[in-house]
């Protein structure tokens, strides 16, 4: 854990001033690439937590995802499109981009298989959905386009690259918790009121009290995740209660950061609405917070038992050796 948090660091660093080249100075493609490095179960993690809190437009989310030999070897170069996410609630045209404003995307159609297609922005929906200058709206032909992997091989790749997107995004939304409160913190301790700092006053104490145990609570999920193998073996199970939990929390801090930061929040400067943008357009795919609950309550109750996702004897020996 400690490795990853360190990577966390220098990943924020680089971020913040040079977003653009983060993921090669990172040498992220290589490391993800690097079937005997331990670092790559959770560098790409890492990474897209502190773009989380950054703020930053990347496509790592993409390349994590697609982080299979197989996938890799049928881009062959084409590593740098972003993977397109279906809004089934939208339409079976309308997908999420996740990375700067793409031409071209790759992405996964049943019975198709893996797809490189064009695609523009749908400024009709766009209004009326969560994105901006990282989540992209985008319309496409799923008909058209190259076909780079068969579905033969496709389908079974599937549940793999869900719980990567499920994982990356509660890696992504941890991040952004994390700034938002922080932003709250010092902004609370910042401003005065009756002559003292409004941080001081025991209902702002409370409200950014709960949006810690929020954070923590996701913080120790993840940290008990990036334990085990999220890159190259990831848990269908648990990755689903990862990102339900993750939005859970990130929606919850959202709210709770917001009421103590007050109006403020609600300007262009200020970071908090990006931040909030960003949990919603990453808890609005691979499945959102509320679908997935009763997924896993609907799991639980036909068949009458609920599933261990952790041995503490397996956890405490991977825990001890990180």
């Amino acid at each position: 854990m400690n490795d990853y948090l360190a990577f966390v660091e220098v990943a924020r660093s680089i971020l913040s001033e040079r977003p653009e080249q983060a993921f090669a100075e990172l040498g992220l493609g290589e490391l993800l690439s690097d079937p005997d490095s331990p670092e790559a179960e959770f560098a790409g993690y890492a990474f897209l937590e502190a773009q989380g809190f950054s703020g930053a437009t990347t496509a790592a989310l993409s390349r994590v995802a697609l982080n299979d030999p197989v996938i890799q070897g049928a881009i062959n170069g084409r590593g740098t499109l972003p993977l397109a996410l279906p809004l089934e609630d939208v339409g079976p045209s309308v997908w999420m981009v996740f990375g700067p404003p793409p031409n071209e995307v790759l992405v996964d159609i049943p019975e198709r298989g893996l797809v490189k297609a064009t695609c523009s922005l749908a400024p009709d929906v766009r209004s009326a959905l969560i994105s901006d200058s990282y989540a992209q709206v985008v319309q496409l032909d799923s008909t058209a386009g190259s076909v780079l992997l068969p579905e033969l091989q496709m389908k079974p790749l599937r549940p793999a690259i869900t719980a990567r997107i499920r994982f990356g995004a509660a890696a992504e939304i941890l991040g952004a918790c994390d700034r938002m409160l922080e932003d709250a913190v010092v902004y609370t301790q910042a401003r005065s009121q009756f002559g003292k700092s409004i941080a001081s006053f025991q209902s702002m104490r409370d409200i950014l009290a709960w949006a810690s145990t929020e954070r923590h609570q996701l913080r120790e999920l993840l940290s008990c995740c990036w334990s085990l193998q999220p890159l190259r073996s990831p848990d269908v199970e648990i990755a689903a209660v990862a990102k339900a939990l993750a939005g859970h929390c990130g929606l919850r801090i959202a709210q709770l950061t917001l009421q103590a930061t007050g109006a403020i929040a609600f300007t262009a400067p200020h970071g908090h609405t990006g931040h909030n943008r960003r949990i919603l357009a990453l808890n609005a795919v691979a499945g959102s917070s509320a679908e997935l609950q009763r997924e896993i309550g609907a799991a639980a109750r036909q068949s009458g038992t609920v599933p261990s996702l952790f041995s503490l004897d397996e956890l405490a020996t991977s825990l001890g050796g990180s």
